[in-house]
């Protein structure tokens, strides 16, 4: 198309041997903190696509696309959090040692914070203002699928969509630009992390048989809101 056109394709897979991840577990003193594992095996295949297009000197449009399957094989590991257990769903019990256990199987699960499909678009224009001044108009739009929070696949993060807007004018050596972050004011929770499971834990100022209970729960981080503003610049 007379070099107004880019494309690219890249297809990969990825195969890991002993993958970290954290689990619970019941310490000696009868606490449940947490350590980390190995799963045995995970595996990743992926497909990215971008694309770029210019039909004028002043009008481009991009888009890029990719595409991950990613996966734990076999995930076996013995826990003997309640909460950990209840998280993953099932269990066979062995014992380890003199100790009972459940082995949990994680297998075929997402990887955590793994999304499948991610899509980024995007479009501008720049025209003459005056003989020695542009004007331009931009807008980005994100979008990114629902992704799991931790290997257990128990709880996720919902898909999202920003949409970014920016115009401004452009001189030989400046620029003013008023921006738009967020357009739409969207408020999807976008990360977060899970803290452990403590069952009771006896603190000095709550003697027995007074107990403080710290139970599992989801952390979660309100994300940006709309935010508006302009940018200005000058080089020399």
């Amino acid at each position: 198309a007379d070099g107004r056109v880019l494309a690219n394709v890249a297809a990969y897979y990825q195969d890991f041997s002993g993958k970290q991840t954290s689990t619970q577990f019941v310490r000696s003193n009868g606490l449940t903190g947490t350590r980390t594992v190995n799963a045995s095996a995970a595996e990743v295949k992926g497909l990215e696509l971008d694309f770029a297009w210019a039909p004028t000197d002043g009008l481009n449009f991009s888009a890029g696309y990719s595409y991950i399957d990613a996966e734990y094989g076999r995930f076996i590991v013995n826990a003997t959090g309640v909460a950990v257990i209840a998280a993953v769903g099932n269990c066979t019990q062995e014992l380890v040692g003199t100790q009972n256990t459940c082995a949990l199987d994680r297998s075929g699960n997402t990887l955590e914070r793994s999304a499948k499909h991610s899509l980024v678009l995007g479009a501008s224009y720049t025209a003459p203002l005056t003989g020695d001044i542009d004007w331009l108009v931009e807008t980005d739009i994100t979008t990114t699928s629902k992704r799991f929070d931790s290997s257990d696949n128990t709880l996720f993060f919902p898909s999202y969509t920003l949409v970014d807007l920016r115009l401004g004018l452009r001189g030989e050596n400046w620029d003013l630009t008023a921006f738009a972050n967020n357009l739409f004011d969207d408020d999807t929770v976008q990360i977060g992390y899970l803290t452990p499971d403590f069952a009771t834990i006896n603190l000095a100022f709550f003697p027995p048989p007074t107990t403080f209970i710290l139970t599992n729960a989801l952390q979660a981080a309100l994300p940006n809101k709309r935010q508006i503003g302009v940018r200005a610049s000058y080089s020399f």
